[in-house]
C-alpha cells in the first residue's frame, strides 16, 4: 500500500502577509484535517513503521498516513504539539540544530522569520511521540557546499541533537528539498536511515528511503482538497498531491 507522507512548516492563527505562504496552514484548518484522519480510521505512522511494513509485505485495507514537520517553528510546540497529543498521534520534526532557540535566519525577509523551539521544548516532545530528526545545521542547500562542508552539516548535526536529548537520531530532511546523488552518498555514509524531500507523490515499497516523497499541506488547501490529497486523486491539472 503507497502511504502519503505529509509536509507542514507552520501552523498558526497568524494571518499577517509575511505569515501567509505556501508553508503555512490554518489551527482551524490543522484541527480539521486531524479530525478527518481520525474519524476515517487512518494509522498514523512513522517512517520505520512504514519501512517495515514494506518489508513485511503487510498490505491490509487500513489507510496509512505519516505527519512531519519541518523547521520546529515554536508554532510546533505551541500549536501542533498539544492538538497531536490529544489524538494521540505521532510525528517526525526536522531541527535546523544551529538555529535552535533563535529564529528562522534563511528566510529572506526580517519580519518573515520565525522563532525556533528550544532545547528544553525539544527534550519534551522528543519523550512523547515526536521522532526528532535533523534539518542540518543552518537550513542551507547541501548542493550549493563543498563537499567537506556538506558532510558537516549532516554529521554535527546529527551528533549535536543526539548531545543535547540523549536520543538517537537517524532521521533527515533535507532543507528546501534540495540533494543529489552526491549528497545521497553523504547521507548514507554518516548513517542516517530515512530522508525525506519535497517530491510529491506517495511513498511506496521501491522508494529508496534516503530520498523519500512527500505531499506539501498549505494554507490554500481546504478539507475536500486535503481529502484528494492523502487519498491520492488526481485533479484536472495533474496529480493534486
Amino acid at each position: 500500500m503507497d502511504i502519503p507522507v505529509l509536509i507542514y512548516h507552520q501552523v498558526t492563527d497568524d494571518s499577517d502577509e509575511y505569515t501567509i505562504t505556501d508553508c503555512h496552514c490554518y489551527t482551524k484548518n490543522f484541527i480539521e484535517q486531524m479530525e478527518y484522519l481520525k474519524r476515517n480510521g487512518y494509522a498514523i505512522i512513522t517512517l520505520a513503521q512504514a519501512i517495515d511494513n514494506f518489508k513485511n509485505n503487510i498490505n491490509d485495507a487500513q489507510p496509512r498516513v505519516i505527519l512531519t514537520f519541518d523547521d520546529a517553528f515554536q508554532s510546533f510546540f505551541e500549536v501542533v504539539y498539544p492538538i497531536l497529543n490529544n489524538f494521540g498521534f505521532p510525528a517526525h520534526l526536522y531541527v535546523p540544530v544551529h538555529r535552535i532557540g533563535g529564529y528562522s535566519s534563511w528566510m529572506k525577509k526580517p519580519k518573515s522569520q520565525k522563532n525556533i523551539m528550544n532545547i528544553e521544548q525539544l527534550q519534551e516532545v522528543s519523550q512523547n511521540n515526536i521522532i526528532i530528526g535533523s534539518h542540518t545545521l543552518t537550513h542551507t542547500k547541501l548542493t550549493h557546499l563543498e563537499p567537506f562542508h556538506q558532510l558537516k552539516e549532516l554529521e554535527l548535526s546529527r551528533k549535536i541533537l543526539e548531545s543535547y536529548l540523549g536520543i538517537s537520531v537517524s532521521d533527515l530532511s533535507y532543507p528546501h528539498g534540495d540533494f543529489d546523488e552526491k549528497t545521497l552518498k553523504f547521507v548514507a555514509d554518516v548513517g542516517y536511515k530515512t530522508a525525506v524531500t519535497c517530491n510529491s507523490k506517495f511513498f511506496n515499497r521501491y522508494d529508496d528511503s534516503l530520498s523519500i516523497p512527500r505531499i506539501y499541506i498549505t494554507q490554500q488547501d481546504t478539507l475536500e482538497m486535503f481529502i484528494s490529497k492523502v487519498q491520492g486523486v488526481k485533479s484536472l491539472t495533474g496529480f493534486v498531491a
